[in-house]
């Protein structure tokens, strides 16, 4: 899928292959080897822990597998979402088969991921009214919603409320549900991959019940149980992608503009895409997708590129990229002052309006000459 929509300025293509001249053509490699190892460990893994939720009766074994699981199906999305940029191995049906088939245990359609990540996300980071990712209200947004949205909206924008605003407003309201704005083009396809979703899930809670009755217990109680299980399962699930995705285009430092005229593709994917420096375990545990500035530039690098990646972009245009430490004391920080937006002055603010941060756009090195003194990979 491409990264630059259509209808974008020649100019932002261009700024977009400049970008990309930077990583040498070899991270562009893709294996099936690599990328089917990959996919088939995590789906051991998320296969095995699914079912000690529910085989055995003991409630520390069953939570931590649960919470196991979830992590999982983390991780067995981030292999769909790698595969649906077409990144993932050399064959564009292999990928779109593993994309649909990674997705199913978060319940995500490919159609609509597709059209509202590829497309819009990546197409157009951190500008309002395309992007559709985590987008910060203004005061006067803020004051004009009812006492219960305003209630929901500092909720979500808590250390785990960041969960619940995921699935209302990105899995609810965007990928299942979406605005006809959002809404996929091909419609037959967008409603096969939710049938295809829908399907999943009541096999999926159909094993799980058949799983718990084989213990001897009376019936309420295995399906109250299987019912809790696959619920914590999801909780986790949902909280995962909540911190991760709110902290991949939220921070402090990062802009988010509603003027064409102010944004473009270097500031939206090198400067307003921070790099979380995650330990190297935790790192590579997350398949790399921390190394986000090196994805954004070019979705078509493999996941398993990404590191090597990363480190060649910050070569050239470190002093741009926002690093995020990856602490839990980081991640409070950046709840604590992203709150509220002010796209004039450019200046994160609290629901009352007052600033929690300096106002202003950050001068970046490539603003003076974008990319001119910026040396190819190949030089």
């Amino acid at each position: 899928m491409p990264t630059v929509e259509a209808g974008q300025p020649v100019s932002e293509i261009s700024k977009a292959r400049e970008l990309r001249s930077l990583m040498p053509d070899d991270r562009r490699e893709r294996s099936y080897a690599i990328g089917l190892g990959i996919f088939f460990l995590n789906l051991f893994i998320y296969v095995a822990t699914f079912a000690f939720m529910f085989l055995y009766d003991q409630p520390f074994l069953n939570i931590v597998t649960a919470v196991l699981n979830g992590m999982v199906i983390g991780l067995l999305f981030i292999v769909g979402h790698d595969a649906c940029h077409g990144s993932f191995t050399p064959s564009a049906r292999v990928n779109q088969f593993l994309a649909r088939l990674a997705f199913l245990p978060s319940l995500q359609p490919y159609s609509s991921w597709a059209y509202s990540h590829n497309g819009l996300h990546h197409g157009w980071s951190n500008l309002k009214g395309k992007d559709v990712v985590f987008v910060p209200f203004t005061l006067a947004e803020y004051q004009a919603l009812s006492w219960g949205r305003r209630l929901l909206e500092r909720i979500h924008r808590t250390a785990f409320g960041v969960g619940l605003m995921y699935l209302m407003q990105i899995w609810w309201k965007t990928e299942l549900f979406p605005a006809p704005l959002h809404s996929p083009k091909d419609k037959t396809a967008f409603f096969l991959d939710r049938l295809l979703v829908a399907a999943f899930l009541v096999v999926q809670i159909g094993v799980a019940l058949l799983i718990s009755f084989t213990i001897p217990a009376e019936p309420w109680y295995l399906v109250t149980r299987a019912v809790l299980l696959l619920g914590l399962s999801y909780a986790v699930w949902f909280l995962l992608i909540g911190v991760i995705t709110f902290q991949q285009h939220t921070h402090p430092e990062v802009p988010w503009y509603d003027k064409m005229e102010e944004w473009n593709f270097y500031r939206a994917h090198i400067h307003s895409t921070p790099h979380l420096s995650y330990p190297t375990w935790l790192r590579r545990l997350l398949h790399n997708i921390m190394d986000h500035n090196a994805h954004h530039v070019d979705p078509l690098i493999p996941l398993y590129q990404l590191n090597a990646s990363q480190h060649s972009l910050e070569d050239s245009c470190g002093m741009d990229v926002v690093t995020n430490g990856g602490s839990i004391r980081a991640y409070l920080k950046t709840l604590r002052i992203c709150r509220l937006y002010d796209y004039e002055k450019h200046q994160w603010i609290d629901y009352d309006g007052t600033p929690t941060s300096a106002p202003g756009l950050n001068l970046l090195v490539a603003d003076v000459d974008l990319m001119q003194d910026i040396p190819s990979a190949s030089s």
